[in-house]
């Protein structure tokens, strides 16, 4: 039988500004190739296919992480028995954190570029992060001195939902 689900979070990376510089920085990227290769006289053109091959490889590999950066996701579940993650599509199957393992735990508000920064950090170390963007938190503190930060843009939804478990 499967534990009831008590709460449930999907970020993606939405905020506009993130993907106006992904687009801008494109663009620039873009534009810059083009102008070099328009640079090139009609004479000294025997490279062109290979100007073309690179403009072509880097246009692909954009529009790939770009559909990539799309499907970004981090999910959080918390059910009965603890708390599971995964960021999508890097991670298939969920991680769950055992709440018999976690010793104590707190929602707050972090700096993303002095604590832990966004993404995936600092595993293989005592204290590790999840996080696509924002900057507060899920903050657990296992019994074993691992400390694991889980981003929330929904603090108070979240906080209702520990208090109910």
């Amino acid at each position: 039988m499967q534990a009831s689900i008590h709460y449930i979070e999907t970020q993606t990376l939405g905020p506009c500004w993130v993907w106006m510089i992904y687009i801008g920085a494109s663009i620039v990227l873009l534009l810059l190739l083009i102008r070099r290769l328009n640079k090139m006289s009609m004479k000294a053109r025997p490279g062109t296919f290979g100007w073309l091959l690179l403009l072509g490889m880097l246009i692909t590999s954009n529009a790939f992480f770009g559909a990539f950066l799309m499907m970004l996701r981090l999910e959080t579940e918390i059910t009965p028995t603890g708390i599971k993650t995964r960021i999508f599509p890097l991670e298939f199957q969920y991680h769950e954190i055992f709440w018999e393992d976690v010793d104590r735990y707190e929602i707050r508000t972090f700096s993303p570029f002095l604590d832990y920064g966004w993404g995936i950090g600092g595993f293989g170390s005592r204290n590790a992060s999840l996080i696509l963007w924002g900057d507060t938190g899920l903050q657990l503190h296992a019994k074993n001195g691992f400390t694991l930060l889980i981003g929330t843009q929904e603090p108070e939804r979240l906080e209702a939902a520990l208090a109910g478990k």
